[in-house]
């Protein structure tokens, strides 16, 4: 470490610099040599830290520099090893967080345990409000048995802190304790975000979210007018929860109406047998509206009632949008659907770079 250090103070015009800790042997005095000489690059403009490391002990040490860093200069805080977070880790996480005042964008990707719970949760909320310069944050939660209303409320509260928010990720899989209540704080949090530009939103086997949860959610992207860029990936996961109905598909596409600035736009959807050829007409007719669109990838897996002319219907759609490029479609496990609809459709796209990944199973596919 001491040798990288002293080679970092010879790259005097260094703008950007990424670093990815993986060995667990790094010393505290190599930390410090490393912090003293990030300091001598003048011009260095945004740096960017990978702990990927068990020993959570030493991210106390590395905050260190964070402290020492210039509020000028662009920081990015990333966590990629899954094996850190303890009730003892986070604490200290959120403990050293509070000396990295120039941080902009934080990533924990990897707060994927079962052991995640709403006291672990609020731990991490309360030293996100210290980074009154953040501006992207990535968080994904799977596999929880014990998230609920008390830790998502806090969570919640925290987002609302975060004018300046811009870039967002909440990936929520398979947390089965997740419910309305839950979903319609989120909701309200994202609604106050008015500086959003990108937002990643993925809902998947949260068997106890029901239609009040979603028209709560559908009422919050209604306000989020300055999106540029939105993925949003919902599955039921089993029969029971939520049944999108024509008219919540209704509601959800006037939200995406009001996103005048959308120039990306990412549509998942997985296991929704009971939409039909009539819900997907209430979801894409208007789509002309959005008028900077350039690129739109649309995926329906496993939706047993439409037929080929909910192809033709997205068809007539999309080729009304004035800006479009691209088009990408992922049609997978769609029983009354055939190869001669998705031909249909792509011949019917051919203003446009178009791709078609078709397939009657989930596994077996084909790109037209």
């Amino acid at each position: 470490m001491q040798k990288f250090a002293w080679s970092l103070k010879r790259l005097s015009d260094l703008q950007k610099l990424f670093i990815l800790f993986r060995s667990n042997e790094i010393t505290e005095r190599g930390l410090e040599f490393l912090g003293q000489s990030l300091q001598k690059i003048n011009c260095l403009k945004e740096i960017s830290f990978d702990l990927n490391w068990s020993n959570s002990k030493m991210f106390e040490k590395t905050s260190e520099i964070g402290k020492r860093m210039n509020p000028e200069q662009k920081m990015t805080l990333e966590f990629s090893n899954q094996n850190i977070y303890t009730d003892e880790s986070l604490r200290q996480i959120a403990q050293g967080l509070e000396r990295f005042s120039s941080l902009r964008k934080f990533n924990i990707k990897y707060l994927t345990l079962h052991r995640i719970t709403d006291a672990k949760l609020k731990i991490l909320s309360q030293s996100l409000e210290k980074l009154p310069l953040l501006q992207g944050l990535w968080l994904g939660i799977r596999s929880s048995m014990s998230i609920i209303k008390e830790g998502i409320g806090r969570f919640s509260q925290s987002l609302q802190r975060f004018s300046g928010l811009q870039n967002l990720t909440l990936l929520f899989y398979s947390c089965y304790t997740f419910k309305d209540e839950e979903l319609i704080l989120l909701s309200q949090s994202l609604k106050g975000l008015s500086s959003l530009k990108h937002l990643n939103l993925s809902l998947s086997k949260l068997g106890m979210i029901s239609d009040k949860g979603m028209e709560k959610l559908n009422q919050a992207l209604k306000d989020l007018s300055s999106l540029e860029s939105l993925r949003f990936r919902i599955s039921k996961g089993d029969d029971k929860g939520l049944i999108f109905t024509p008219k919540e598909l209704q509601s959800f596409k006037e939200g995406l109406q009001k996103m005048k600035e959308l120039k990306k736009l990412i549509l998942e959807f997985e296991e929704f047998n009971e939409v039909d050829d009539k819900g997907i007409q209430k979801l894409f007719e208007g789509f002309n509206e959005l008028v900077s669109l350039k690129s739109i990838e649309i995926s329906l897996k496993k939706f047993s009632k439409i037929t080929n002319k909910s192809l033709a219907i997205m068809s007539q759609s999309l080729k009304r949008i004035p800006l479009l490029k691209n088009v990408h479609f992922v049609i997978l496990a769609c029983e009354q659907i055939n190869k001669q609809g998705v031909r249909s459709l792509r011949e019917s796209l051919k203003s446009v770079s178009c791709r078609i990944q078709y397939g009657p199973g989930l596994n077996n596919s084909k790109v037209y």
